[in-house]
């Protein structure tokens, strides 16, 4: 028996609420019909029209943020004591 892997799709009016949380606070992202409209355009070729409706990949949402001018966080580091530091040298 073998196992397919499926890839979670976020629906193309979700995006914009998705975006929010990856990117850096006071940037203002493209509200759900400007997408679909540079998506009908072809601009973005992360979105895939799939059975009728507009998705985007889950693991492209980056990739959609910064086809937007959008700048994406950082991942939060964890916190290094000197100890570690001394201990790993």
């Amino acid at each position: 028996m073998t196992e397919t892997s499926t890839i979670a799709l976020i629906g193309l009016p979700h995006t914009p609420r998705k975006l929010l949380e990856m990117v850096v606070e006071g940037q203002s992202v493209l509200p759900y019909r400007e997408i679909w409209l540079k998506a009908c355009n072809g601009e973005l070729p992360m979105i895939i029209f799939e059975r009728g409706r507009w998705y985007c990949p889950e693991p492209e949402l980056p990739a959609l943020a910064q086809a937007l001018g959008l700048r994406l966080k950082q991942p939060a580091r964890s916190p290094r004591t000197r100890a570690s530091r001394r201990s790993a040298a």
